[in-house]
C-alpha cells in the first residue's frame, strides 16, 4: 500500500472494520465512514488527501453511486470504486454513468481487494 490513503464507506460496521483491517495489513492508510454524507463532508473539508474511495452501494441516505457522482464533481481525478453484495448489469451501467469504472462483489473479493486497490490507484496515476 505504500501508505496511500483509502477512504472506505460502508454502513455495515463489521464489513467496514474487516475491509479496513485487510487494507491496513496491506500497508494502506484507511479512513472509514459509515455514511456517504459524512464521507463527502470529509472529502470537502480538504484536511486529508485520499488516493481512492471505495463505497458500498446500498446505504441509507446517500447511495454509493450518488456519493461517487458527488466525489467526481469536486475531485474528478480521484478514483472511486463501488462495492456491493448484489451486482447487476444495470448497477454496472449506472456506475459507469457517474464515472466509476468498476463495481466489485464485496462478499467474494475481500481476499483480492488489497491487490486490486493497488491496480486501481496505479491506473489512475495515484
Amino acid at each position: 500500500g505504500l501508505g496511500r490513503h483509502v477512504m472506505y464507506v460502508d454502513d455495515y460496521d463489521a464489513m467496514g472494520e474487516l475491509v479496513s483491517e485487510v487494507l491496513r495489513t496491506a500497508g494502506y492508510r484507511v479512513t472509514l465512514h459509515t455514511r456517504g454524507e459524512d464521507a463527502l463532508a470529509d472529502l470537502l473539508a480538504g484536511t486529508e488527501t485520499f488516493d481512492l474511495v471505495i463505497t458500498d452501494q446500498n446505504m441509507p441516505g446517500m447511495a454509493g453511486t450518488e456519493l461517487a457522482r458527488q466525489v467526481k464533481l469536486v475531485r474528478p481525478a480521484l478514483p472511486v470504486i463501488i462495492s456491493s453484495g448484489y451486482i447487476s448489469d444495470e448497477r454496472r451501467a449506472r456506475a459507469r454513468e457517474v464515472g466509476v469504472p468498476e463495481v466489485i462483489d464485496k462478499t467474494r473479493n475481500i481476499e483480492r481487494l488489497a491487490g486490486s486497490v493497488a491496480g486501481w490507484m496505479d491506473a489512475a496515476g495515484h
